[in-house]
């Protein structure tokens, strides 16, 4: 059982087109930087305080990135 739950939104991604399915929008270059930048110390003071961190994504694409990422 968790002890801690922690609810994260997807980093900037690439804007709506009818082009493409929301599914398939990507993250941003900016978005993916400011992940990169801030997630890991989050996540490992989570993981400090709270033991292993389990990452559940949704399949889309700029989820399963942010997940990378976390």
């Amino acid at each position: 059982m968790p002890e801690m739950i922690v609810l994260v939104r997807h980093g900037k991604a690439e804007p709506r087109s009818v082009l493409v399915r929301d599914q398939a929008r990507k993250l941003t270059a900016k978005g993916r930087e400011v992940l990169e930048k801030n997630y890991p110390a989050v996540f490992a003071d989570i993981a400090e305080a709270a033991g292993p961190v389990t990452v559940l994504s949704s399949a889309a694409t700029r989820t399963m990135q942010t997940a990378e990422v976390v």
